[in-house]
């Protein structure tokens, strides 16, 4: 009698060889198409068993020292690279699975973007700033100086008041000095303290009808992440009735240290801060006093004052910048003379105090040692007179001089008021910046570089003075 295990084996026999008679020949194991591996003595490859066995039928008696079935000898090298070509292409893989997807190309910066890319420097967290203390604020007054004695006051004043949980408040909108009112040129004769009326009109004055806020300059939505900030307008809405503020008197006629009710208000209703220290050791110490005011009475501004912690300057670089649309617009102008491939020039002409710049042949050797042949150059400067531009071309054969001038599509729609800021940061796009002894505006510009220079792929920024021999760090303004 026959055994069931002995029955149930050969039906299992049965079982597995009508199976392997049901797979398609050029099919492993797996259910997966087999691929072969070239062979370097051969023009083609053999794809499938039941073609190789023909191939094997249709050749010449074998030598009897060598086997029938017996492999070639393959070459290495080319084996190898036909698994790495096969290994990127686009079709199965040698497993027959789907070959990985290609990397995707990231578009091209454009000329435009790859200059906002450096000029735009800042890199801010996007966390909420520190924990705000309710009913706490800090208003002050905006410098009677020229925009950059304007500017570094604020500098500073948001400096010492980042971290102590207290809410900036702006000042409201007024006329501001050389933006709004005041002399675009110096008077070209020493008529001083008895100018006339008819001195002053050749001084081209602005017509007075316009007012600024610091919100025209500066980006007001990155300041918040890292101050709690309002403007005049919002603080009157939310604490009008609380601190009685006044609704009206606005915008102020000038930044000029006068009593327009605003100052009025805050020199009777806040607790004074007057002078640098003052400032600094008041807002860290004093925990209580709902309404603090740096004040520029009795010789208060702060415009020349050191930062109260030096690691809280570096910081606050992220957050205190210009604003996106006043940037973008000189990556326009950078863009087209070149990225970091031009010489800026900052020429002073029309200071009151400091030393100004000269006729071309007083400069003219220390520009020429820093020009590459054909380098473009951009000229920041405050002269009026077209004439004095037409000297440095004329000085200059072989490179391209720009200005403001050749570039109104661009600057006209931010109007004159930015004007000086642009030609900033257009200046510190360049590859060598020749800056002015003692000058708020060359300071900014080396400020700018100093930040765009720890861009990653930024390269070294040079910045010297354009009198010659001039290299005492001192003259340098903050």
């Amino acid at each position: 009698m026959v055994s069931p295990f002995c029955l149930m084996g050969c039906f299992c026999l049965i079982v597995v060889y009508g199976l392997f008679t049901l797979i398609p020949s050029g099919t492993d194991m797996r259910g997966l198409a087999t691929t072969p591996v070239p062979d370097s003595k051969s023009s083609s490859s053999l794809s499938t068993t039941s073609a190789a066995d023909a191939f094997i039928e249709n050749q010449p008696a074998v030598p009897k020292n060598k086997k029938r079935h017996e492999e070639p000898r393959r070459n290495p090298a080319a084996a190898a690279a036909s698994l790495t070509a096969a290994s990127k292409s686009s079709g199965p893989n040698l497993r027959g699975l789907p070959a990985a997807a290609p990397k995707p190309v990231l578009p091209k910066k454009s000329p435009v973007e790859e200059a906002y890319s450096f000029l735009a420097y800042w890199r801010p967290n996007q966390q909420a700033p520190a924990t705000v203390k309710p009913q706490k604020f800090l208003t002050f007054e905006t410098d009677h100086g020229g925009f950059n004695n304007i500017r570094m006051g604020f500098e500073f004043i948001v400096r010492a008041v980042e971290g102590t949980g207290r809410t900036l408040v702006l000042p409201p909108p007024e006329g501001w000095y050389l933006l709004d009112w005041g002399p675009l040129e110096r008077l070209k004769s020493n008529c001083s303290p008895h100018c006339t009326p008819a001195d002053s009109a050749k001084q081209n004055w602005l017509p007075g009808n316009t007012d600024s806020q610091y919100t025209d300059f500066w980006d007001l939505d990155d300041l918040r992440r890292a101050v709690p900030t309002l403007t005049a307008a919002e603080f009157i809405e939310q604490q009008g009735k609380t601190f009685k503020l006044p609704t009206n008197g606005f915008p102020g006629r000038s930044n000029a240290p006068d009593d327009n009710p605003w100052k009025k208000w805050a020199r009777s209703s806040a607790k004074q801060l007057v002078g640098c220290h003052a400032t600094c050791t008041q807002l860290q110490q004093d925990q209580d006093s709902d309404l603090m005011h740096v004040s520029l009475q009795s010789g208060g501004r702060v415009f020349g004052c050191g930062p109260c912690d030096a690691a809280r300057k570096e910081k606050m670089s992220d957050y205190l910048h210009y604003t996106p649309a006043i940037v973008r617009a000189a990556a326009q102008v950078v863009a087209e003379i070149g990225l970091f491939d031009y010489v800026a020039v900052h020429l002073r002409r029309n200071d009151y105090q400091y030393t100004i710049a000269g006729h071309p042949d007083q400069h003219i050797n220390n520009l020429k040692n820093q020009l590459k042949p054909g380098e473009s150059i951009y000229v920041a400067t405050d002269e009026l007179d077209g004439n004095y531009l037409e000297q440095w071309r004329a000085k200059l054969p072989g490179h391209k001089l720009y200005s403001s001038k050749d570039f109104k599509k661009v600057y006209e729609p931010l109007g004159f008021r930015r004007l000086g800021l642009l030609e900033q940061v257009v200046c510190s796009g360049s590859r060598v910046f020749l800056g002015m002894p003692m000058s708020t505006y060359s300071g900014n510009i080396k400020n700018i570089r100093r930040h765009i220079a720890r861009v990653p792929g930024a390269p070294n920024l040079e910045s010297i003075y354009l009198f010659e021999g001039m290299k005492n760090p001192s003259y340098d303004a903050r």
